[in-house]
C-alpha cells in the first residue's frame, strides 16, 4: 500500500484510464507552471460527490454518475460478491463540497493542492445491510456463485450490468483494488 497525499502527484498509480490520464497530466502542467513560472493555482481532487446534505437532492443527469450507477447494477442483480465486502463507501455531499471549495479559493495563499472527500467511510458489508433493512434486498454470494448469476445475466439482460460491466477483469471478477491509500 502506498499513500497518496496532497503533496504527491505519481506514486506508481494505475493511470492507463483515460479519465485519469487526463487529470493526471493536467495536474503535471499546473503545478509545473507553479514551479516554473511562479504563478498561483489551486487543485482540488474530489471525492465521491453525492446529494445535497441539506435535503437530499441529486444531481440531475444521474445515470452519469459511475457511483450511483454501481448501485443501481449491485439492486438489480440482487446480489454483490463476498470479496467486495472489504470495500467501503465515500459519499460527499455536493453542498459540503461546494462551500469547502468556496474556503478554500477564498483563504488559502499557501497550498496548491486538496484532497476534499468525507473521510468517514461506510463499508459495503454495512451498507448492503442498510439497502437490506429499507427493502432494497442484495444477498451477499460466494465468489462462484456470483459468477453464475452473472454469466445468466450476460444471456439474459446484460443491460442491468451496465454500471459494474467495465469494472470486471478477464475472468468477470469485479476490481475495485487499489494499492493507493489517499490522505487528506
Amino acid at each position: 500500500k502506498t499513500d497518496f497525499e496532497e503533496h504527491n502527484l505519481y506514486v506508481n498509480q494505475d493511470i492507463s484510464n483515460v479519465y485519469v490520464y487526463t487529470k493526471f497530466m493536467a495536474e503535471r502542467v499546473i503545478l509545473e507552471n507553479v514551479e516554473n513560472n511562479n504563478i498561483n493555482a489551486t487543485i482540488i481532487r474530489l471525492g465521491n460527490i453525492t446529494n445535497r446534505y441539506r435535503d437530499g437532492k441529486f444531481q440531475i443527469n444521474i445515470s452519469e454518475n459511475a457511483f450511483l450507477s454501481r448501485l443501481i447494477s449491485f439492486i438489480k442483480l440482487g446480489c454483490i460478491p463476498d470479496y467486495l465486502l472489504e470495500g467501503y463507501g465515500e459519499f460527499s455531499p455536493v453542498d459540503y463540497v461546494a462551500d469547502a471549495i468556496v474556503r478554500i479559493v477564498k483563504n488559502n495563499p499557501d497550498y496548491t493542492v486538496f484532497h476534499l472527500y468525507n473521510n468517514n467511510h461506510i463499508p459495503l458489508g454495512k451498507m448492503i445491510k442498510i439497502f437490506n433493512k429499507y427493502g432494497l434486498h442484495i444477498d451477499i454470494l460466494p465468489e462462484k456463485e456470483f459468477l453464475e448469476v452473472i454469466n445468466k445475466t450476460l444471456k439474459e439482460n446484460k443491460s442491468i450490468l451496465s454500471g459494474i460491466i467495465n469494472d470486471f477483469d478477464n475472468n468477470k471478477k469485479l476490481v475495485y483494488d487499489s494499492n493507493i491509500v489517499l490522505k487528506n
